[in-house]
């Protein structure tokens, strides 16, 4: 069973701060701290449920997340991203 958002935080030691920007500035940038645990489905169900903004600016399948100018896939895992990085 997968754990929810929350239980996910609560049992998470490691975390990031990321600031996520529209690249049209439709929306206003959100930062916030979230576990280096996170695929980037699960980071982009966490503005969902916490932007509504976002969310009725643009539909959540519509949303394409970049990192250092790479798309970043839905499995992929926040730590592995920016272990690539650094």
């Amino acid at each position: 069973m997968e754990m929810t958002i929350e239980e996910n935080l609560k049992k998470t030691a490691f975390f990031c701060t990321l600031t996520i920007r529209s690249a049209v500035k439709t929306v206003d940038d959100m930062t916030f701290k979230c576990p280096l645990t996170w695929s980037i489905k699960v980071l982009k169900e966490f503005i969902a449920k916490y932007d509504q903004q976002a969310v009725h600016t643009y539909k959540m399948e519509s949303w394409n997340l970049f990192f250092a100018g790479k798309l970043l896939k839905e499995d992929e895992i926040l730590q592995q991203i920016l272990e690539k990085v650094t």
